[in-house]
């Protein structure tokens, strides 16, 4: 753990969004808890979490130039270093910096920084309220 006076160290990981079958799930409560627990999550290889010290469970500040949120991580089955793993869910679409040149989000490539924090969950709710500010100020 970083003494209180130091700031955690950062790590740049790339970020690739996909499907999961807790999206059909829970579609009818996205604002509920089952939703959040199973939603606000970034999954790492294991090699990255040693090298990063985080434990599976344990809280991550993920941030793009699009937003920064608190999320569970989780350790892989499957090696893939430098490479991150989150369900399609409104804390992806959060990080999403914007279209490309042809107009269409990326959701296979988002860069972010990440770093260990004893902070709560960033929460459903508290993320709608963000992402609405940002949209009234552009």
């Amino acid at each position: 753990m970083v003494s209180k006076f130091m700031i955690e160290p950062e790590y740049d990981v790339t970020v690739v969004t996909v499907r999961d079958i807790f999206q059909s799930m829970y579609a009818g409560d996205k604002f509920g808890a089952d939703y959040q627990n199973h939603s606000a999550v970034i999954i790492f290889d294991e090699s990255d979490m040693r090298k990063m010290s985080m434990a599976d469970g344990g809280r991550v500040k993920v941030k793009s130039s699009g937003c920064e949120v608190v999320l569970t991580a989780r350790k892989s089955e499957d090696a893939h270093p430098g490479i991150a793993f989150m369900p399609n869910s409104i804390y992806a679409n959060a990080l999403i910096e914007g279209a490309d040149d042809t107009g269409i989000p990326e959701y296979k490539q988002i860069g972010v920084t990440v770093s260990r924090t004893t902070n709560e969950l960033t929460g459903v709710r508290q993320l709608v309220e963000l992402q609405k500010n940002v949209e009234l100020h552009v």
